[in-house]
């Protein structure tokens, strides 16, 4: 018996181990809500200002959303916060100043927000647009390919050219997904529809914007699509007496004879239950991907200048994607003439991940 005792030793060891290991999650998870008694502080960074009226906007008037509908949130928004090494040191500053859950808005700040996240465990990060997850790291995004084909279809049914165009920021896979989804809706009710894209390489430059902007309609493009920030597409647009489609915000108000209708952004339709769940510490970290069923992404009002019967054809479409209908379903082909999607195949999300090509009818 006494030969026994040093595994038994060994293995009690073992098994407190074991339980620490264990509950690690769940004690991160608790943290937040062992602090009932005081407001959760969350920090919003911004990349930009938030009068781009665009993609910060929309993410600022869900912060403002959330603080009122949630009694145990304090929040703060900080813009301008540059994609460098800056942003560690304003990371890492507001973990000293008491915030629990600090939501970075921008893709190119996932680096940072892992950096930061592992040396601040009991601290929630939650990076939009970005695919990182770890304990204490959540991603979102939405699924904007699904209201850009919805678009499509109206743009596909307005032009008179069959000429698109679209402004792109950065040609990364959520970028390529919408622009070939604008094209594929547009494709649905207009066969002969093509489509140019520009890209910038900046989410925000109203001058490039623009500049680009007026160089699609110079090649006869009479609807324009972008997923950039300003204005400046649409005031173009009614400038030169063509279409538009608005992006993050309803644009209507900044050119209301060309705007037709928006990919818009509702995000306190994920903050508000992501903060809920943090607080109730059993929120588990992932890569959130919501789309116009879960009311993260959803069009801007029409405007009322297109006749009723182009809104019901769109409404129809609309009805087939909340219904579960998948946007990119074959035969897709690229626009090297190389089948990417067999007929009676869809892509899955994994697979949409992984899209860097482009739809038949995108112009070089």
């Amino acid at each position: 018996m006494p030969r026994c005792l040093p595994l038994l030793k060994k293995l009690t060891l073992a098994l407190l181990l074991l339980s620490l290991v264990v509950s690690v999650p769940a004690a991160l998870a608790s943290t937040v809500k062992a602090e009932d008694g005081k407001k959760m502080k969350v920090a919003f960074v911004y990349a930009y200002n938030i009068g781009d009226y665009g993609w910060i906007y929309s993410h600022d008037q869900a912060r403002k959303k959330v603080e009122e509908k949630l009694g145990f949130v304090q929040t703060k928004g900080i813009e301008n916060v540059p994609k460098d090494s800056n942003a560690e040191r304003v990371l890492t500053d507001l973990v000293k100043e008491g915030y629990k859950v600090i939501v970075c808005t921008s893709y190119d700040y996932q680096k940072t927000t892992l950096k930061v996240a592992e040396k601040y465990p009991e601290v929630y990060f939650l990076n939009s647009t970005g695919s990182v997850v770890a304990d204490n790291v959540g991603s979102y995004f939405g699924k904007t390919f699904e209201a850009n084909y919805l678009a499509g279809v109206l743009a596909g049914l307005m032009t008179k050219t069959n000429k698109l165009g679209y402004v792109g920021g950065n040609p990364i896979n959520v970028g390529i997904l919408d622009v070939n989804a604008f094209l594929l809706g547009a494709q649905q009710v207009n066969p002969k529809a093509e489509l140019k894209v520009i890209w910038i390489n900046t989410w925000f430059n109203p001058a490039k914007e623009r500049e680009a902007a007026l160089s699609l309609v110079d090649v006869g493009a009479d609807v324009l699509g972008h997923d950039t920030n300003t204005p400046a597409i649409h005031q173009a647009a009614q400038s030169k007496g063509v279409y538009s489609i608005g992006r993050n915000t309803d644009m209507s108000r900044f050119a209301p004879k060309a705007v037709l209708t928006g990919i818009i952004w509702t995000w306190d339709g994920y903050y508000e239950p992501t903060l809920k769940a943090i607080h109730e510490g059993t929120f588990k970290p992932s890569a959130y991907w919501g789309g116009l069923q879960d009311g993260v992404v959803s069009m801007a009002p029409y405007a009322d200048f297109i006749p009723a019967d182009k809104i019901k054809i769109v409404e129809e479409y609309k009805a087939k994607l909340l219904a579960g209908e998948p946007v990119f379903k074959g035969p897709i082909y690229d626009n090297q003439g190389k089948l990417r999607v067999p007929e009676g195949k869809s892509l899955s999300d994994d697979e949409l991940r992984k899209v860097d090509w482009y739809v038949k009818g995108i112009l070089p």
